[in-house]
């Protein structure tokens, strides 16, 4: 008997991550609320996405005439059954409420599991029985042990990261000893849960892993990808190459630390997709070494996003997703105007290479505004053509013209 693949309804709920920390203030949920159309990739043709912000027509028809095939495209007020199985980015009380008014199937773990994953004290927990990790980095419970370690003379740089929240998200980095209103904001994020403080590595590339954990504890192919990260620890890429030359010398490694952790949450009760973030970097003249599993994310990650673009419109191509603000990047209101900018290193179906805007141009929810966020997808031939063509992107859109060239770590 033939099997009848499942339709899905995807949602990137990109308020996740502040969700199970509790700060989602109403600018956050609007730039969310535009993020919804970058789960857009992940789906096929006969799935279905829940969107979240309003945009001109010639959105989807850019994207259409650009090779990406859509799914049909919702809103919150759709009904289905249960055959239509619920995707979010990842489960929390939000999800949840949205898929069950909507009607769609849903198998997930339970939500108290997934914040206690996603909570930096539990990534902790199990860095300490396998020894992963940052070394050097401390878990701080209270304002005496935040008090006590800085008493204590630590060595800086630090970076102090609160239990909950991505790409960056209520970090501090400390290249000194902290004044008075640093304390009191490092206080501040005490109050709510615990705090992890790490010393400041010299980075000299950063990891994503990827694996989804089936309902009976099997492991899809553990996926590795190099994410691009700026000085202050906010993500901002993912870079896909044909190969993996640059991971080689760590894969084993990775593939080791990520299938003890899919295996370590998934006793506890997880299952779904999960990411785990780890880095190579250098230590005085001791040669490079891993920091594996630095962070659990119990949900889809962006090179899930980043893997399945490049399966679509570059398979055997340099790729490279690249996320920008609206303040480092003033986009035009056309297309046409935006393809007199990128000239002739506009993304190129038949050739599969070039720049592809891939967030609308104006969002029209309220008022006709910019996304908050934006999201490019670029392919090359080469590396170095790559890379070329992501610094041309980034002065081209420019408020100023003089931004900073972007360098592969």
């Amino acid at each position: 008997m033939m099997m009848i693949p499942a339709k899905n309804l995807f949602y990137f709920n990109a308020l996740f991550d502040m969700a199970m920390g509790g700060h989602t203030r109403a600018p956050l949920k609007r730039a969310a609320d535009e993020m919804s159309v970058l789960i857009i990739p992940m789906s096929s043709k006969d799935d279905f996405c829940l969107i979240k912000t309003a945009f001109a027509p010639d959105y989807t028809a850019f994207l259409e005439d650009n090779g990406l095939v859509l799914p049909k495209l919702v809103n919150v007020n759709e009904r289905f059954d249960s055959s239509i199985i619920a995707r979010p980015w990842g489960w929390d009380e939000e999800a949840l409420e949205t898929f069950k008014k909507m009607g769609a199937g849903m198998s997930h773990p339970a939500i108290d599991i997934v914040k206690k994953i996603n909570n930096r004290q539990f990534c902790d927990s199990f860095n300490e029985i396998e020894k992963n990790g940052v070394p050097g980095s401390v878990l701080l419970k209270s304002s005496d042990d935040v008090k006590n370690f800085f008493a204590n003379n630590p060595n800086f740089p630090l970076v102090v990261k609160p239990a909950h929240g991505s790409s960056g998200f209520g970090f501090f980095r400390l290249d000194e000893s902290p004044d008075k209103t640093t304390v009191n904001k490092i206080f501040q994020l005490i109050e709510q849960d615990i705090i992890i403080v790490e010393p400041w590595l010299k980075r000299i590339m950063d990891v994503s892993s990827s694996v989804d954990i089936g309902l009976d504890g099997g492991l899809s192919a553990i996926r590795h990808y190099q994410c691009l990260v700026d000085s202050k620890g906010t993500f901002y890429g993912v870079y896909l190459p044909p190969d993996q030359t640059r991971l080689k010398p760590w894969i084993p490694a990775l593939d080791k630390h990520a299938a003890a952790c899919a295996e370590y949450i998934y006793k506890r009760g997880y299952f779904g997709p999960v990411g785990f973030d780890s880095f190579v970097y250098l230590k005085d003249n001791e040669p490079p070494a891993l920091a594996p599993i630095i962070e659990i994310n119990a949900r889809h990650v962006m090179s899930d996003i980043a893997r399945a673009l490049k399966s679509k419109l570059a398979p055997d191509k340099y790729v490279l997703y690249r996320l920008l603000s609206s303040k480092r990047a003033k986009l035009p209101e056309s297309y046409s105007r935006l393809k007199n900018i990128l000239r002739e290193h506009s993304f190129s179906a038949a050739a599969k290479k070039g720049i592809l805007p891939l967030t609308p141009l104006r969002n029209t929810t309220d008022i006709t505004r910019q996304p908050y966020r934006n999201a490019f997808f670029i392919s090359a031939e080469s590396e170095e053509e790559l890379f070329r063509m992501d610094s041309f992107l980034i002065n081209a859109l420019s408020p100023h013209r003089n931004a900073r060239r972007c360098l592969l770590k």
